[in-house]
């Protein structure tokens, strides 16, 4: 997973696990931001990171595009030279463009988009099946292209004519190019499913605790050497991994036999590889580095479309076999007596609100199987093609999450279809929609959009941001409400727009995470209204009387000759509330004194 990534001044800052951009040592300390070396140190003037990619493009101000990452699926924009586990990358510049000047860029895992200033759009990697021989996507050849944004396996593309076009996997209506019928299945699953619809996105932080709790302690595994099984924790073979010659068997059961013959068994005890308890020695490493390339690798009959409907199949029957193994874990569990009282934050306590919806949404899925492989075979892949929108508006931008995109009109409003079970539309439910549906809760125009893995961001003109969708790791910037579909309702972050003085001028969303710039006034109505005043010949203070809210400073000085302010907010500052103030006409001195009050 590439690491979080910020812009400044023509400078790339980075910070997380450094290793995956090839930078062996010397990575910045937790929490802390450093800048990316890039050789020859070129001005940056965009970048982008897929939402679970392994890779980020870098555009440099001569339009060169520099790539960073590891690159298993050609998304590097050259051919896989060797079938080994691929190697991070420190920025390297992309030889295949280098005759294009780059102007916009996207990603996703395994997939790159670069546009050039002719507006020309060009595709590497995993999602690049509509692409020419030079990579250039060419039913866009004649359009000129400005932005690209890129889901987990759908495009959305802007023209300068202010079209928007879409292509790739439309199961869950992120094209936005489906009619009526789409939003009307989707309105009939979202009544059904109503654990999914709140709290889906807690699921895979509960599965995570489960698999953990399931999995002896480090250094407490059992290892035996017998036959091959399968993994209970990734379900591969615990032998041969993912290269097994038996991995794409229907009927393989995670802890029973794999069926490719003798090798390692992995944990007597638990059931789980070498792989998954970090036990593998060098051998072992890099013996499974070969074969995990083999993992990264599609399918020939799944990419010219052969037997689609069986993928699908055996898909889903691993999915119902992993619902039925938590059952059986979950059933054997017996209870559970906790040695004394117990605090849970509000993410825990979602958590146990979710488990009992859970159980019922499995069983209700479990006895819908049939409708549920029906549905999947729909998983097909459009080709470019424009999206139809009710309005006579021009489109200035897009946006996409995993499986929604948001479009931002010329004239502010916002547009949405896509998947919506974590309310990432913003329509106050959890239907999907299949064609673009505007937003109406927002209170004003927007000036832009931006959606995350399953969260969406929408700046107002006014400074204020609303946010809407998936809520679980604190992306939403507001607080947890008990209320039904409290995310799928736009609301503002607290405390931000032009009334607070602390206007939004630049949003941002990646994964699980929200990112925005700040303009601060120091000073605004507000503040003046609640403090007291003292000058001098040269210098304004400012200290803050209201005890209603906590001041924003204890104390601000504003030379009055070239305007320069200094704010004094730390514990050591004395606190000068409640006291008479003024400034030495000769020195820099503060005078105080106690406010007496006389009444006759």
């Amino acid at each position: 997973m590439i690491p979080y990534v910020l812009f400044h001044s023509f400078y790339v800052y980075y910070t997380g696990k450094y290793q995956s951009l090839g930078i062996k040592q010397g990575g910045p300390l937790a929490g802390k931001w450093v800048e990316l070396p890039i050789t020859k140190s070129p001005k940056i003037v965009q970048f982008s990171v897929g939402h679970d990619g392994s890779h980020a493009l870098l555009v440099a101000e001569d339009g060169s595009v520099f790539f960073t990452g590891s690159a298993s699926k050609g998304e590097d924009g050259e051919s896989t030279k060797s079938r080994r586990q691929p190697k991070p990358y420190k920025p390297k510049k992309m030889m295949k463009l280098e005759t294009k000047t780059a102007v916009n860029t996207a990603c996703n895992n395994g997939s790159s988009s670069i546009v050039t200033k002719d507006g020309e759009l060009y595709m590497f990697g995993k999602d690049a099946i509509y692409s020419d021989s030079t990579c250039q996507v060419s039913d866009l050849k004649g359009h000129i292209v400005t932005q690209v944004a890129m889901g987990k396996a759908h495009t959305c593309v802007l023209t300068k004519s202010g079209e928007v076009w879409t292509f790739g996997v439309n199961n869950k209506g992120q094209c936005g190019r489906e009619t009526g019928a789409m939003n009307q299945a989707g309105k009939a699953f979202g009544v059904e499913s109503m654990a999914t619809a709140m709290d889906e996105d807690l699921e895979d932080e509960l599965e995570e605790k489960e698999e953990k709790s399931m999995m002896c302690q480090p250094g407490m595994h059992k290892w035996k050497l017998d036959q091959c099984m399968v993994c209970t924790v990734c379900g591969d073979c615990t032998g041969y991994g993912a290269s097994c010659v038996s991995s794409g068997r229907p009927d393989r059961v995670p802890g029973g036999i794999c069926g490719c013959g003798s090798g390692e068994s992995g944990c007597s005890a638990c059931g789980c590889c070498k792989a998954c308890a970090r036990e593998l020695d060098g051998q072992e490493v890099r013996q499974r580095g070969i074969f995990d390339a083999v993992k990264e690798m599609i399918p020939l009959d799944l990419l010219l479309g052969v037997n689609i409907e069986e993928h699908i199949q055996i898909r889903q029957e691993e999915k119902r076999q992993r619902i039925n193994r938590r059952h059986r874990l979950e059933e054997g569990r017996g209870p559970i007596v906790f040695p004394g009282p117990i605090l849970m934050n509000q993410r825990e306590q979602a958590l146990v609100r979710l488990r009992p919806l859970r159980h019922k949404r499995d069983k209700h899925t479990d006895g819908n199987s049939e409708r549920g492989e029906k549905d999947a075979s729909k998983i097909t892949t459009y080709p470019p093609g424009a999206v139809r929108f009710d309005c006579e508006m021009r489109a200035v931008q897009v946006s996409c999450g995993f499986h929604h995109s948001v479009v931002l009109m010329e004239n502010g409003d916002v547009y949405t279809f896509g998947y919506g079970q974590h309310g990432q539309l913003g329509h106050g439910d959890v239907n999907s929609r299949g064609s673009p549906t505007l937003v109406q809760a927002l209170p004003g125009p927007s000036v832009q959009v931006t959606a995350g893995s399953n969260h969406t961001a929408v700046l107002l003109m006014d400074g204020q941001v609303f946010t809407f969708g998936s809520f679980s790791k604190g992306q939403l910037g507001r607080p947890i409400l008990d209320m039904p579909y409290w995310n799928a309702k736009p609301s503002p972050m607290p405390n931000i727009g032009a009334k607070y003085g602390r206007k939004a001028t630049w949003i941002g969303a990646s994964g699980d995470q929200t990112f925005l710039r700040i303009d601060e006034a120091l000073i605004n109505s507000h503040v003046l209204a609640t403090s007291e005043i003292f000058a001098s010949k040269h210098i304004i203070g400012l200290v803050p009387t209201s005890v209603s809210e906590p001041p924003p400073f204890k104390c601000l000085l504003i030379n009055k000759l070239d305007g320069s302010c200094r704010t004094f907010n730390d514990s050591e500052q004395e606190d000068l509330q409640g006291f008479g103030l003024c400034l030495d006409p000769v020195y820099d001195v503060i005078w105080r004194s106690l406010i007496l009050f006389l009444f006759i």
